[in-house]
C-alpha cells in the first residue's frame, strides 16, 4: 500500500472513531458494524480521492501516507464533511481545500449511509519515516499518532510541521490549539486546528500560550532598569540573582535582555551546565560565540583587539575568522591566566564602549572555579565600563561544597555584586498568571487550589495548568471554564516531578528513605515522632535531617520546645509519597500511627485527629477494631 510515495518529507494522517465501543453497546454487534463499515468505505473512498496510501487499519481507524501535506489535509476535511452530510453530501458541498475531489468521491458511498452521526477524530503529522514491508515506522509516525489522540469528535489537529508546509493558503483555516505533552516526547508540540464547519467558533478554546506570562517583579525589574540604565552611561555592576528552581530568575533576566535590546544596547547570554567533562568557562564561550553572530567581522575584530590572542582561547574558532591572530605569549602558568582574564575583560570592555552591554551568566551554582573567578576579575572593574552582567543561580544549592558559595560570598564581602532574592508570587500574581494562560478571568477557587498547590512558584503553576488542560479539565468546548470544575485533588504534573526528583536524587539513599516517612506523616513533622517510628538510630537519623535541610527540602519550624521540621515545598512531599507504592504507604501509615502512640502516650487526646487520619489512610494494613 505504501508503494510510490517519494523519498524524503511524508505526511502521515490517522482517523479513528470515537465511541465505537458505546456505540455497539447501544446498537448491538450487527447495527453496529454496518455503521462502521459504511463510515470505512467512506474514509476509502476520499484516500483514493485525495491519492493516499492506505497504510494499516486499526480497528476502526485508518493510518495513511500521503506524498502532498495539502492532499493529506484536503483528506481529511473530506472525511469530515461527508461524514457530517451522512456520507451523501449535496453536489459543490465540499470546500476548495478539497480540491474539488471530495464530492466526486462520496459516490457510490451514499448508499451505504448510517442511520446514525458518526464522529470521528484525526490527526496528522510530517517528517521522515521508515518503510519496511508494508509498514511505517519512525518518530513522525508516533507523533501523527499521538496528535489524533489529542483531537476530540469532528475534530482535526495537525502539527506545526504539516502548517508550515502548507505555508499562507486562502482555502484553508487554522486554530491554534497551544502546546500539548505527547507521550513519548519530552518537548510540547504546538497543535493546530483545521476549520471545516463554517459555524465553528473561531476561537473555541483557549490557546496555550507558548512562552509562560512574565507577572508582577516590579521591584525587581526597577531596580534592575536602573542599573541598566548606570551601565549605559558607562558605570557598570553586578547583579546576582537568586531563588529556588522555577522562581523565575532566567525570565526575569531575559525580560531585561528584551528591552536592552530594544534600547539598543547588546544583550548576550551564557549558560552554565550540570554535566562531567563540561569546558570550563562555557557561560564565556557561549557569549563570544553569541558576539560573533551579532557583530559584523570589522566591528569585532576592532574589539577584539590585542586581546584577541587571549579570547581565542576560549573560542579557537576565531583563528579562522581572523587568520591574523598572533600566537599569544609563552608564558608561565601562574601568569597565563591572568593574562587570560586581562584580555577578556579588556574585550568586554571596547565592546562596551562602542556600544554598552548587558551580559547575563545563566546557572552559575553548576559554574566551575575558573569561570567564577574570572567573573570575580571583571568586577573589579565594572564600575568604570559600560557593562551590567546578571548572574542566575539556585539558591537551594549554595553550599559550601560548590564554587559558587566561596565566590559570592567574597563578591558580597567586596561589596562588588547586588544580590536580588527572587520570592515565590503572592496569590494575586498566580491569579494574573492564570488570566494571561487562559486568556480569561480564572475561577477564585481554582487561584486558592492552585496558589495552595505550588505555593506561588511560576513554573510549577504553569505545569498545573497546562498539565489540567491538556486532559481536558479545565475548558468545555466552547472554551469557557467548566462549570464542574474539580479542584479538590490536583495531581503533581509530570515536568514538577522532574524538577524535584532531579533535587532529591543529589541526597543520599539513606536521606531519601527518612524523607518518605517523614512525607507520609504530613507537611510538618517532628523529630520524635521521626525517631520513634525507628527508620534509622538517632545518630544516622540526625545526619539525614542535616543533610535534607542544607539541600533546602526541609526548613526548622520550632514554635516551641519540640524540634519540628516542615517540609519546604507541599509538591516535594506528594512527590516523595506518589513515589511510593500503595501497600507500602498504607503500612507506613500504620508505623505512623503507632508511633503516635509511642512518642505522645501521655498527650495522646491532643493527637486524637492525625492517629484516626493515619490509621484511615492505613486501609487494609490497620486492624479494623
Amino acid at each position: 500500500m505504501t508503494q510510490g510515495l517519494p523519498e524524503g518529507t511524508v505526511t502521515i494522517l490517522f482517523t479513528d472513531v470515537v465511541g465505537s465501543t458505546d456505540l455497539t453497546t447501544r446498537r448491538g454487534d450487527e447495527a453496529a458494524q454496518e455503521i462502521l463499515r459504511a463510515q470505512r468505505e467512506l474514509v476509502r473512498h476520499q484516500i483514493e480521492a485525495h491519492a493516499g496510501r492506505e497504510v494499516k487499519t486499526m480497528g476502526d481507524g485508518f493510518m495513511v501516507a500521503f506524498a502532498s501535506a495539502r492532499r493529506a489535509v484536503a483528506c481529511a476535511v473530506g472525511i469530515q464533511r461527508a461524514l457530517q452530510a451522512g456520507l451523501a453530501p449535496p453536489e459543490g458541498a465540499a470546500s476548495s481545500a478539497t480540491e474539488g475531489a471530495a464530492s466526486s468521491a462520496t459516490e457510490g458511498a451514499a448508499s451505504s449511509a448510517p442511520t446514525e452521526a458518526i464522529r470521528v477524530r484525526i490527526g496528522l503529522n510530517a517528517g521522515e519515516v521508515v518503510q519496511e514491508e508494508a509498514d511505517l515506522f519512525g518518530a513522525a509516525v508516533n507523533a501523527a499518532a499521538r496528535i489524533a489522540a489529542k483531537a476530540e469528535g469532528d475534530q482535526i489537529l495537525v502539527s506545526e510541521t504539516v502548517r508550515a508546509l502548507l505555508g499562507p493558503a486562502k482555502d484553508v483555516q487554522f486554530i491554534d490549539r497551544g502546546r500539548f505533552r505527547l507521550k513519548g516526547f519530552p518537548e510540547r508540540w504546538r497543535l493546530y486546528e483545521v476549520v471545516w464547519q463554517e459555524e465553528r467558533p473561531a476561537l473555541a478554546a483557549p490557546a496555550l500560550v507558548e512562552r509562560t506570562p512574565f507577572v508582577g517583579r516590579e521591584a525587581e525589574r526597577a531596580q534592575l532598569r536602573r542599573l541598566l540604565d548606570q551601565a549605559a552611561g558607562g558605570h557598570g555592576s553586578l547583579v546576582m540573582i537568586g531563588g529556588e528552581p522555577g522562581v523565575g530568575k532566567t525570565r526575569l533576566a531575559e525580560e531585561l535582555m528584551a528591552e536592552a535590546r530594544q534600547r539598543n544596547l547588546t544583550a548576550l547570554m551564557g549558560r552554565c551546565y550540570e554535566m562531567e567533562g563540561a569546558p570550563p568557562y562555557i557561560a564565556f564561550v557561549e557569549m563570544v560565540e553569541a558576539a560573533v553572530r551579532m557583530f559584523p567581522a570589522e566591528a569585532l575584530r576592532a574589539a577584539l583587539g590585542e586581546s584577541a590572542p587571549e579570547v581565542a582561547k576560549l573560542m579557537p574558532e576565531l583563528r579562522r575568522l581572523f587568520p591574523d591572530i598572533p600566537q599569544p605569549p609563552e608564558l608561565p602558568p601562574e601568569q597565563e591566566r591572568r593574562y587570560l582574564f586581562n584580555g577578556v575583560r579588556e574585550f568586554l570592555g571596547r565592546a562596551g564602549r562602542a556600544q554598552p552591554l548587558l551580559m547575563v551568566l545563566d546557572d552559575l551554582h553548576w559554574a566551575d572555579d575558573s569561570a567564577l573567578l574570572l567573573l570575580q576579575h571583571i568586577a573589579q572593574q565594572l564600575p568604570e565600563m559600560p557593562l551590567l552582567i546578571l548572574g542566575t543561580y539556585r539558591d537551594v544549592e549554595l553550599d559550601v561544597a560548590r564554587p559558587l558559595a566561596r565566590a559570592l560570598e567574597e563578591l558580597l564581602r567586596q561589596r562588588l555584586a547586588h544580590r536580588v532574592a527572587l520570592r515565590r508570587l503572592p496569590q494575586d500574581g498566580v491569579s494574573a498568571m492564570l488570566r494571561a494562560l487562559s486568556g480569561q478571568e480564572p475561577p477564585a477557587l481554582f487561584v486558592q487550589a492552585v496558589y495552595g498547590e505550588t505555593e506561588g512558584n511560576p513554573f510549577f503553576v504553569e505545569e498545573v495548568f497546562q498539565h489540567l488542560a491538556e486532559e481536558g479539565k479545565l475548558f468545555d468546548p466552547q472554551g469557557r471554564w467548566r462549570p464542574d470544575l474539580d479542584v479538590s485533588a490536583l495531581d503533581v504534573p509530570e515536568g514538577v516531578r522532574l524538577v524535584i526528583g532531579r533535587r532529591l536524587e543529589r541526597v543520599s539513599d539513606e536521606c531519601r528513605r527518612v524523607l518518605s516517612s517523614a512525607a507520609v506523616i504530613g507537611r510538618g513533622f517532628s523529630f520524635e515522632l521521626l525517631e520513634a517510628l525507628g527508620d534509622a538510630d538517632t545518630d544516622a537519623l540526625l545526619d539525614a535531617i542535616d543533610e535534607a535541610e542544607r539541600a533546602h527540602l526541609i526548613t526548622a519550624a520550632s514554635d516551641g520546645p519540640e524540634a519540628r521540621f516542615a517540609f519546604a515545598h507541599e509538591l516535594i512531599r506528594q512527590t516523595l509519597v506518589g513515589g511510593l507504592s500503595l501497600p507500602r504507604r498504607q503500612r507506613l501509615h500504620l508505623r505512623v500511627a503507632e508511633a503516635i502512640e509511642r512518642a505522645y502516650s501521655r498527650t495522646l487526646e491532643e493527637h486524637a485527629a492525625d492517629l484516626a487520619h493515619h490509621l484511615y489512610q492505613a486501609g487494609a494494613a490497620a486492624d479494623p477494631e
